[in-house]
């Protein structure tokens, strides 16, 4: 088998997704559910989606964090 062999910049960026998605992980195992709020338009006209963290007591939500926001790019 032949070994990849991944350069300084690739390992960082691959250790950062490693963090997010075991991030992820632990706040659905703390109840916390994953929501996006898809196509919003900005106060410039462009459309963006909005990535949260809540927890919903059937249709009130009692905690919601924003994670960060997601541009769509053309």
């Amino acid at each position: 088998m032949s070994k990849c062999l991944m350069s300084e910049y690739d390992r960082k960026v691959n250790k950062k997704i490693s963090q997010i998605r075991s991030a992820v992980k632990g706040l659905r195992k703390m109840g916390y559910k994953i929501e996006i709020d898809k196509d919003v338009e900005t106060m410039l006209g462009s459309l963006v989606d909005h990535i949260y963290v809540m927890d919903r007591t059937g249709d009130r939500v009692c905690f919601q964090k924003h994670l960060f926001t997601g541009d769509k790019t053309k």
